[in-house]
């Protein structure tokens, strides 16, 4: 750090951050890129290995690879935003929960298709396959059903933030545009802390998912699976 500052920590420094958050962008979108282009070479190869239409696998591939990426930069941008935000603990606990999610299907499909006595890029094609078809319940139904309660309550509780937001965007819209005035109260809105129950909900509901990840890895592979839709 010492030498990052040129040997001069009092002249180079930065106080706004900017240069520390636009090394993680950039970090996590070479990540995202290697996702992408790593999920679309292994959904080719295992869907021409299969017998099924390469350029279905590719793109199957690169969808789960983009979306596993997607859901991994939340987690960290949650807790970069403020894990006990409004807006932080939301992206937090969903990106933690769509990731492990994810992770339970590909385990649980392998487990099954080893059992089955699957051949390796079978195997993987089926994974592949059933993290797709299963992409509507890990992004929104399953955690849609879930969490209905959950943000009910969020909502209810965030009635007074919400009319006080709505009433500062109406005394700053006298001094400012209307743009200014709404992006000023929404970046006041968003950095609101959360109640200890909020808190606890939103990263109580993603803990459940990672446990059932953890079951899901020390299962048995003959275990019955009524979760996922598997091959």
């Amino acid at each position: 750090m010492y030498a990052y500052t040129q040997n001069n920590p009092v002249m180079y420094v930065d106080p706004s951050g900017e240069i520390a958050i636009s090394s993680t962008v950039v970090g996590l979108l070479i990540f995202a890129g290697i996702m992408i282009t790593g999920g679309g070479i292994i959904g080719g190869i295992s869907a021409g290995e299969s017998g099924s239409s390469i350029i279905e696998g590719v793109g199957k591939g690169m969808l789960v690879g983009a979306i596993l990426s997607l859901s991994i930069a939340m987690v960290f941008g949650g807790f970069a935003f403020g894990a006990t935000t409004i807006l932080g603990s939301t992206m937090a606990s969903y990106g933690i929960s769509v990731s492990a999610n994810m992770l339970e299907i590909m385990v649980l499909q392998g487990k099954k298709s080893g059992f089955d006595g699957d051949s390796f890029w079978n195997s993987t094609n089926d994974i592949v396959n059933a993290t797709t078809v299963n992409m509507d319940r890990y992004l929104l139904g399953r955690m849609g059903n879930q969490t209905v309660g959950f943000l009910g309550t969020r909502v209810i509780s965030k009635l007074n933030i919400l009319h006080k937001f709505a009433m500062t965007v109406g005394e700053l819209n006298q001094l400012y545009s209307f743009q200014s005035a709404f992006r000023i109260a929404s970046q006041s809105f968003w950095t609101q802390k959360l109640a200890a129950p909020n808190i606890l909900l939103a990263y109580g509901f993603s803990a459940y998912n990672v446990i059932r990840l953890g079951i899901a890895i020390f299962s048995s592979s003959t275990e019955a699976n009524k979760r996922w839709v598997l091959f």
